[in-house]
């Protein structure tokens, strides 16, 4: 009882079973569905952090081997040890083991992006040779680093971010049960920023809630440091005219003092962008030229080199300049 009372909200409130999993529903009919005859394929799971991945994958054994879940259920981070030697040597272990009260057992690599070329082949192998006993899944924010052999080997399951009224929906029965108070609007604000992230939504309940039990809209307003698109609209239109000083200025303003990352900048210039009355073409270019940067972030390139890289491009994009010949440099 006492654990409990101190759980973690986002660890109390994960799903225990595939009934229980929130805003994905053709993921869990197709579960449902191989729960009920026992056919499990091999899987991967794609999506963003925070839309259950991992829960699911916890869910799916409880609902296949009850109380024995934990021992046929094997889970390991693939960023942690992305080599060769991990699957020759743990994964090829683990498939040599046999099952507890069920038929087969399940590996789930999360991150497995993160495997290299020459270990994803060397994993290819095992998933062939031990699907009887073992079904694997990979969990991956970018598939496109899995190699083809693999893929064709699992049903793809793509996870999407979770709309806002359901997050909002959601945060209201745990609410309810934990007896935390809320202004009017409040949990619809903490669903609006957390980005489709029912986990990081749960966690802002916990982060937000006073020694009383009740959640305030300003602390919420305060804490998360809300980007004004005031401040967006200022930072485009110096970019859009290329005063350097100005947007530079503007943006280390963001960055330093602020604390927003790029993605949250990209992400707010992106609706700024589309609410501009552009023409479609040079509209158009900007969404592509945003898009480019936001995935050389997410490849870890540095993140302030390259929002001041973008917004040096910008007003050439917004003249005309290389638009015509549809080429963004």
């Amino acid at each position: 009882m006492a654990n409990e009372q101190f759980a973690n909200l986002d660890e109390k409130y994960k799903p225990t079973t595939i009934h229980d999993i929130v805003g994905q529903p053709n993921i869990q009919r197709k579960l449902m569905n191989w729960v009920s005859t026992g056919r499990v394929p091999h899987q991967m799971y794609v999506g963003p952090p925070g839309v259950g991945k991992t829960s699911t994958a916890v869910a799916l054994a409880k609902d296949l081997w009850g109380a024995n879940w934990r021992f046929n259920l094997h889970q390991y981070n693939a960023s942690d040890t992305r080599g060769i030697d991990f699957i020759r040597g743990e994964i090829q272990s683990i498939v040599q083991t046999v099952p507890v009260g069920a038929p087969y057992q399940i590996v789930f690599l999360d991150e497995a992006d993160y495997l290299t070329a020459e270990a994803q082949t060397a994993l290819r192998e095992i998933m062939q040779r031990h699907t009887d006993k073992t079904k694997f899944i990979l969990s991956c924010n970018y598939p496109h680093k899995i190699i083809t052999p693999i893929k064709d080997r699992c049903a793809i399951m793509r996870f999407g971010m979770l709309p806002e009224n359901i997050i909002a929906k959601r945060l209201n029965e745990i609410c309810i049960a934990e007896g935390i108070g809320h202004e009017v609007g409040t949990l619809e604000l903490i669903a609006s920023h957390a980005n489709g992230s029912l986990r990081k939504a749960i966690q802002f309940i916990d982060q937000y809630r006073d020694a009383s039990n009740n959640i305030t809209t300003s602390q919420v307003k305060e804490d998360m440091q809300i980007l004004d698109a005031h401040d967006i609209k200022q930072l485009l239109k110096s970019a859009f005219v290329g005063d350097v000083e100005a947007y530079e200025m503007q943006l280390f303003k963001l960055y330093y003092d602020g604390g927003f990352q790029a993605s949250e900048l990209l992400s707010e210039i992106l609706t700024e962008i589309n609410q501009c009355k552009f023409d479609q073409i040079i509209k158009q270019a900007l969404i592509i030229q945003t898009a480019k940067y936001d995935w050389r972030i997410s490849q870890g390139s540095n993140e302030l080199l390259q929002m001041r890289c973008y917004l040096a491009t910008l007003k050439n994009i917004v003249n005309g300049t290389n638009v015509a010949s549809g080429y963004i440099d």
